[in-house]
């Protein structure tokens, strides 16, 4: 009997011993905090080539943060303030879509398009500003995205930077002069507010259906830009409310435009149209 018990108390060690010898070591692990991921805008064309390209964290306790970015000549820039959630979400016009300005109308003839409604309401304009003396020449249109492009292109090559421009200049996309609506007019920078075409458009410019997009005050924070006018329609026009005026800006954007006056230009303009 006591060989019994004793085989039997030998294999309960053997079997307990065994157990424990197969037990793991599990190391303590420290508590881990997860934060919600942000929720990042990008443009269509960094995703589509680096899906990846941007990877940021936040707390809870902050608000959501937007980032939006635009690409000229393989490089990323970010887009800031006021033009910052304003990106053009539609397509550009087709060329089918859109007029020439008479010759009689742009700066140094440049052949200058704007859609076809737009073009007939501005001649109209043009003509009647003619009769009371007063000269209204157009120095800008239609400007694809591409175009838009080209204008950073050009000023960072002669030692600009994109933080300097883009105070001024609407980032590719964020032109209302990519919808084919917007004209700017000669001369195109902070001079034109005291000329006497800029007296007569506040008078007379929504009898024709033209208001100023950016003027001395904006609910947007843009700059002024007195010689910068879009197309609204008879059904916009009702619904424009100019604000009251502020304090102006010294310096503007369309210095940096130059008129597109020469042959064979328009398809290059025309060739690019903002992406969905």
């Amino acid at each position: 009997m006591r060989i019994f018990y004793y085989l039997v108390g030998f294999t309960l060690v053997v079997v307990t011993g065994c157990q424990a010898s197969q037990k793991k070591v599990v190391p303590e692990l420290a508590s881990v905090r997860i934060s919600p991921p942000i929720i990042v805008e990008q443009d269509p064309e960094i995703v589509e080539s680096d899906p990846i390209a941007v990877i940021v964290h936040f707390s809870p306790e902050k608000e959501k943060k937007v980032f939006e970015f635009v690409q000229i000549d393989g490089e990323t820039y970010g887009v800031p303030r006021p033009w910052r959630g304003k990106k053009i979400g539609v397509k550009s016009p087709g060329y089918a879509a859109l007029q020439q300005i008479p010759l009689e109308y742009t700066v140094e003839q440049s052949k200058l398009y704007i859609l076809k409604d737009a073009c007939a309401a501005f001649v109209a304009m043009a003509e009647a500003a003619r009769q009371d003396g007063i000269h209204l020449q157009a120095h800008s249109a239609f400007r694809s995205v591409w175009y838009q492009k080209q204008i950073f292109t050009k000023l960072m090559a002669k030692g600009r930077t994109w933080e300097d421009l883009v105070r001024y200049v609407a980032p590719p996309g964020y032109s209302e002069h990519m919808l084919g609506i917007a004209v700017d007019l000669y001369p195109s920078n902070w001079r034109f507010a005291s000329t006497p075409e800029y007296e007569w458009l506040q008078l007379h410019a929504a009898e024709y259906y033209f208001v100023e997009s950016y003027p001395e005050i904006n609910e947007g924070g843009f700059p002024w830009e007195s010689w910068h006018w879009k197309y609204v329609g008879p059904e916009g026009i009702d619904n424009h409310r100019p604000l009251k005026p502020r304090e102006s800006l010294p310096e503007t954007v369309a210095d940096y435009v130059e008129p597109q006056k020469q042959e064979g230009e328009v398809e290059d303009i025309l060739e690019t149209t903002l992406p969905q």
